[in-house]
């Protein structure tokens, strides 16, 4: 096999003594350089947990876990059928496997002991290792979603600032027009990117700093513009000095003080729309024209400047970001207190205690001493994306690592890969450490050249159109970065000898704005894919998911087989329609849409007319006194007064219970009552049902009714997502693509933009992550500017000027996603490019890209291709299909007659000798308590997911498995020993490969499910440890505490199969119940590490 072009590289970064920051553009193979370094790494060091890999996803660092204990087990067999690009990682792994035996590891049993994980995970573990000093010990339970948390904070300010008179909270108020609702929402979007702004608490009360730093990029923009014009440089001064600064202003062009003449420069150069003009002044000579023409960059650093009319901040808009800074200061307390009062946390929250538990400065913490003892080498997945917080934790962690003494640190990225900057990711922190290193360690720059992804035709095609996309140069102000070239893997067949035909990129044109063309083309693309290429993949990727709504929709109705597992709205599933009625209606009487939706829903079936005869005159009458109105009732059909009959008791039950239930509570009983799952057939009516309330239960929880019909109605609006279909054709999102690759990519939708969201209570810019370009006693070079005011004419130059600047970095990271899209493609690439024709020559369509969209980005290679060969004929442009359907609404009904069912067989309490588990009677009191503990750390192990429990967190953890057993009775001089034992048991199964796949997170995973059986005449209440699905199965895992000390395990085992058998069956009848798919159950018993799965009797 002949080697890559960048073997050489490779090789350079697997030595062991060496930093490196390694620069893997897409498709060269970046996770298998991880995996190598990794296992170089660790054949070399007296214990595995001295070598640290951290990933940003849980699927990455399962990924990466995977491919090492892979390699481990392939070393292990002395697998001979390897593939050559394998070979080195097999070697490597060999060696491990040496010094494994040598320190009795033993890694191929024991897994757990691999340091691979998400940097949340790690940042976890610190703040739990050192409760105190990082606050850690305050914080509650980890919250994904934790929106409704922000929301009431803001609400609880909100309020107490308009109780006690606040001037600051009074002053946000009325800049926002007096806008309750908008004043919490931009509050608590901005407690959601706290992680952002809390370092800056301290900057907008220091005017000085905040004219220092503006006074200081005006002046970085402007050397930059002159570097642009190079030898014309001087030509360009002199031009400046004549025609654009008056007597009293500098005429050196570089000074920040002579922004007024910059902006006469850019009123006589370009347009109103920041083009240049047709026409400069004579003269500026032809040269200098040119030259200025010539440059993009500084076209655009000018129409930025142009906004700025002094280097300075206005004293009105100076107080009101002061106002806005102390408004949030409160609302940073105000979340706190809602945290320890919830007993729950974020995930910015323990970051931020995890930089708190490694010290401040250079005042490093015990728990940083104890980790600079132990940890010798990190490496670093995807590294472009990490935010300032975590490369401020991987400064922190490596602060006194120096080069040469043994330790290092590996990271890998690519900056054109960079794309979740609204999850905070800032690439500048890659370019900076690519720069000046990382504390004090400098590391080595490598770059990989060769994609072994892609044919050589995408290869020549990406090579021929991105860096027309990117810019020429990189700009570490910014963000942006050039784009880096490719190469071919050796050996890969060129396009035109591909055994289905032409690889390259294409494209496909339809006239601008006719969507129903361009889904109509997606749709053809498809079907010849699939008939060309039967054991293919294709992958559909979006800018949003907006976008790919119509795309989803349209393939839904072809009977293609399609994975769209994120492109459903809730609001087209009629049960979330009814559900959010029922909300709606319970909560506010004065919602009349909602009660006549409840109404008209097939509950209760009201025809129109009927409708119509009980409200139409009575527009200010509440529907719910219209119902009570005998004589209004008495207007209605006949059918009408018997559906209402049954309807409104329930109802009426439904109001008096109003405050007494929870909403989720109050909203579900109200719906099964009325027969809600009786009058839908949707055979996923249920799960629907279930996912829509659950969220309903969440945003609502602690908040007042009226916000939680306001949440209702966001929820209903929402994306849902949809289990795996297993289908060859996905649709998904640019940045959901990312890591993935498949044979044919199809990339819709490059022409439109998307809608920006309201601005923020305050635009703030930093200069790169370690730069700060003032004094250190005048503070952090920082902007931040409040938005103007809406209602009234009002204008702030230096916001303008941050929102250019962020636009300008939204705009950097489109095309790098733009990369990212078209390189996930194996072999075929399409792209679907809209045209503006002539309707009256009908000649060729003209390509008119929308500012700011892919196609934009496009432009400059597409013109290029467009000179070489033209546009065909364009598709006749499609009437909408919401036009030209007329789709009759189907009318759902309750069946008649129908009635709640009869309420189950009363339960009847099971003897004391029933609720006792089988597994703890025999066992005694120290079994049943062991079990206990064992189960609940299983449950919590597994919410998180293995991989964030190294042995070191659960060591943390062992306080509170002793306060865990004291509750539960045991004396005090049995906690040491009997906590030993949950350990042992808790790190056989972490060390266990098949324990930790119990654990690893699963499809519709669930740990202690509870659900009932109906069984001779009882109801059982059952409890299942662990159930997921996976690879279409249902499992069903019963954990074991049982401890066999004799020799004879199998036949130990043998017996609890027996043993437990009838116990397993009735867990498999009761989810047999619930659903269709093959069940599976076992026993693991985590003392010894053993797994037993238990089939059913012939029969059962």
């Amino acid at each position: 096999m002949t080697a890559p072009g960048d073997q050489a590289v490779r090789e350079r970064a697997l030595h062991p003594e060496r930093s490196f920051i390694v620069q893997a553009p897409a498709g060269s193979g970046k996770t298998e350089i991880l995996v190598q370094r990794y296992l170089r790494l660790l054949g070399r060091e007296a214990e595995p947990d001295a070598v640290l890999a951290i990933t940003f996803t849980r699927k990455a660092a399962a990924e990466m876990r995977e491919r090492v204990a892979r390699s481990l087990r392939e070393a292990a067999s002395d697998n001979k059928d390897v593939p050559p690009h394998r070979q080195r990682s097999l070697e490597l792994a060999r060696r491990v496997l040496v010094q494994s035996r040598k320190r009795g590891w033993d890694l191929p049993d024991n897994p757990a002991r691999l340091r691979i994980i998400t940097i949340d995970s790690l940042g976890s573990w610190l703040a739990a290792s050192s409760p105190v000093s990082s606050g850690g010990g305050a914080l509650g339970n980890l919250r994904a979603d934790a929106v409704p948390l922000y929301e009431t904070a803001a609400r609880m300010l909100l309020q107490d600032g308009i109780r006690i008179g606040d001037e600051d909270v009074q002053t946000l108020l009325r800049h926002l027009d007096g806008s309750g609702q908008q004043f919490t929402e931009l509050v608590a979007g901005m407690l959601a990117k706290r992680e952002q702004w809390l370092p800056l608490l301290g900057a907008g009360d220091n005017a000085a700093a905040l004219n220092a730093a503006l006074r200081n990029l005006a002046g970085r923009e402007i050397g930059r513009m002159l570097q642009c014009l190079g030898r014309f440089c001087g030509e360009f001064e002199k031009a400046f000095a004549d025609y654009w600064v008056t007597d009293d202003e500098p005429d050196d062009p570089a000074n920040p003080d002579a922004l007024s003449g910059w902006g006469r420069a850019a009123n006589d150069l370009l347009t109103l729309k920041n083009e240049w003009r047709v026409r400069f002044k004579k003269q500026l000579g032809e040269k200098l024209e040119q030259a200025l023409r010539g440059s993009g960059e500084l076209q655009e650093r000018l129409s930025r400047l142009r906004i700025l009319e002094s280097p300075g901040y206005e004293a009105a808009r100076l107080q009101l970001v002061q106002s806005v800074m102390r408004v949030l200061r409160g609302a940073f307390a105000q979340l706190k207190v809602l945290f320890a009062q919830r007993r729950e946390t974020d995930y910015t929250e323990v970051s931020q205690a995890a930089l708190k538990a490694l010290g401040h400065g250079d005042r490093p913490s015990l728990l940083a001493e104890r980790l600079d003892t132990r940890l010798r080498h990190i490496l670093v997945d995807e590294f472009q994306d990490t935010s300032r917080t975590q490369l401020d934790l991987l400064q922190q962690m490596t602060r006194e690592w120096q080069d040469g003494d043994g330790r290092t640190v590996f990271m890998v990225g690519d900056p054109m890969q960079s794309i979740y900057g609204f999850r905070e990711a800032d690439v500048r922190g890659y370019l900076r450490v690519c720069e000046q290193g990382l504390a004090a360690l400098r590391p080595e720059l490598l770059r990989l050249t060769v994609n072994f992804r892609s044919t050589p035709g995408l290869v020549d095609w990406f090579n021929m159109v991105f860096p027309r996309v990117f810019p020429a140069e990189g700009d570490m102000l910014l963000g942006t970065v050039a784009y880096t070239p490719c190469k071919p893997a050796p050996g890969a067949r060129p396009a035109s000898e591909a055994k289905h035909g032409n690889a390259d990129a294409r494209l496909h044109y339809f006239r601008k704005g006719d969507h129903e063309s361009e889904v109509a083309i997606v749709e053809q693309i498809v079907r010849t894919t699939l008939k060309d290429r039967p054991d293919g993949t294709i992958g559909i990727l979006v800018r949003s998911r907006t976008h790919g709504e119509e795309v989803s929709n349209a393939l839904g109705r072809t009977g293609i087989a399609v994975n769209r597992t994120e492109f459903e709205r809730r609001k087209r599933f009629s049960v979330v329609q009814d559900l959010a009625a029922i909300a709606r209606a319970l909560a506010q009487l004065s919602d009349r849409i909602a009660w006549l939706a409840v109404l008209r829903a097939p509950w209760c079936g009201l025809s129109l007319k009927d409708l119509h005869a009980l409200c139409h005159d009575a527009p200010r009458e509440t529907i719910w006194d219209l119902l009570r109105d005998a004589a209004r009732v008495g207007r209605l059909s006949r059918d009408g007064r018997d559906r209402l009959a049954r309807v409104v008791p329930v109802l009426e039950r439904a109001l008096r219970l109003r405050g007494q239930l929870d909403f989720r509570s109050w909203v579900e009983g109200t719906w099964l009552a009325l027969g809600g799952p009786a009058g839908n057939s949707d055979e996923n009516c249920l799960r629907h049902a279930a996912e829509f309330l659950d969220s309903l239960a969440e945003t609502s929880q602690g908040s007042q009714i009226d916000n939680a019909v306001a949440r209702t109605l966001k929820l209903t609006d929402e994306f849902v997502s949809n289990p795996e279909t297993g289908a060859r054709v996905q649709i998904l999102t640019m940045h959901k693509a990312k890591g993935l690759e498949f044979d044919t990519v199809i990339l819709p939708g490059l022409g439109r933009d998307i809608r920006g969201g309201r601005a923020p209570v305050l635009r703030w810019w930093q200069p790169p992550p370690g730069e700060n370009w003032l004094p250190a006693e005048q503070g952090a070079a920082t902007l931040l500017a409040v938005p103007p005011s809406r209602r009234e004419k009002d204008t702030d130059p230096v916001y303008e000027y941050l929102d250019k600047l962020e636009k300008a970095r939204e705009d950097a990271e489109r095309r790098r996603l733009l990369y990212v899209a078209a390189t996930r493609a194996r072999t075929r690439l399409h792209l679907l490019v809209g045209l503006v024709r002539d309707e009256e020559s009908q000649g060729p369509g003209e390509f008119k890209p929308s500012a700011r969209t892919m196609a934009s980005d496009l432009a400059e290679a597409l013109r290029e291709l467009f000179e070489r060969e033209a546009p065909g004929e364009l598709p006749a442009k499609r009437r909408s299909a919401r036009k030209r359907r007329l789709v009759k609404p189907e009318i759902r009904r309750v069946p008649d007659g129908w009635a709640p069912p009869e309420p189950p067989v009363p339960m009847i309490a099971p003897s004391p000798e029933e609720t006792r588990s089988p597994s703890y009677v025999w066992a005694g009191e120290r079994a049943r308590v062991l079990g206990l503990a064992v189960h609940r750390w299983l449950q919590e192990i597994a919410e998180e997911g293995p991989g964030a429990w190294p042995r070191e967190r659960l060591e943390t953890q062992r306080s509170r498995t002793r306060r865990m057993l004291q509750f539960h009775g045991v004396p005090a001089d049995e906690l040491e020993s009997l906590s030993a034992d949950v350990e042992t048991a808790l790190l056989n199964t972490l060390d266990d490969e098949t324990g930790r796949w119990t654990l690893e997170p699963h499809d519709d995973a669930a740990s202690e499910l509870p659900l009932s059986l109906q069984e001779d005449g009882r109801t059982r209440s059952l409890i299942l440890d662990r159930s997921f699905v996976h690879a279409g199965e249902r499992w069903i895992v019963d954990y074991k505490t049982s401890r066999h000390e004799g020799g004879d395990l199998d036949a130990f085992l043998d017996e609890e199969e027996r043993r437990y058998a009838p116990q397993l069956e009735r867990y498999r009848l009761a989810m047999q119940a619930r659903e269709s798919r093959p069940i599976r159950t076992a026993l693991y018993f985590p003392w010894h590490g053993a797994f037993r799965e238990v089939t059913p009797e012939p029969g059962a």
